[in-house]
């Protein structure tokens, strides 16, 4: 669930949206315009949780890696396709814990796998990661 647009100047580009100061409110850019994320305790645990594992694993790897939150799956898949970003996750904790893995093929992200808790997600493209997501969801 989102909130309304917060900002009244705009559009807005990547560069603005990590700008954004550390303020515990987090936002997601669409079309150029930034919209303030409901907050959600577990949801916020597990994005922060996701997002180290990358930063990691993209440090070892000297790649550089986007975490990109958000709920419209289908506009956002079109735009990543388009794009040519080449893996697409959708992280679902609810009613199941389970990460969705799309790979992009002819021009479309088709579903290349889905790992549950208590299996290991393991990619090797584009950065070598490995993890459970029960991971995600569990205390520090």
């Amino acid at each position: 669930m989102s909130v309304p647009a917060v900002h009244e100047y705009g559009p807005y580009t990547l560069y603005d949206l990590d700008a954004l100061p550390e303020d515990g409110k987090h936002y997601e850019l669409s079309h150029g315009w930034l919209t303030e994320l409901s907050p959600s305790p577990r949801h916020d645990h597990a994005a922060g949780r996701l997002k180290d594992i990358l930063k990691d694993a993209a440090r070892l790897a000297g790649a550089d890696v986007y975490v990109a939150g958000g709920l419209d799956r289908v506009r956002k898949a079109g735009e990543y396709a388009k794009a040519g970003i080449p893996v697409y996750w959708i992280v679902d904790l609810e009613p199941e814990m389970k990460v969705t893995v799309l790979a992009l093929h002819d021009g479309k992200h088709v579903l290349d796998a889905e790992i549950r808790a208590g299996q290991a997600l393991t990619a090797s493209q584009p950065i070598a990661v490995s993890f459970d997501p029960a991971s995600l969801t569990e205390p520090d």
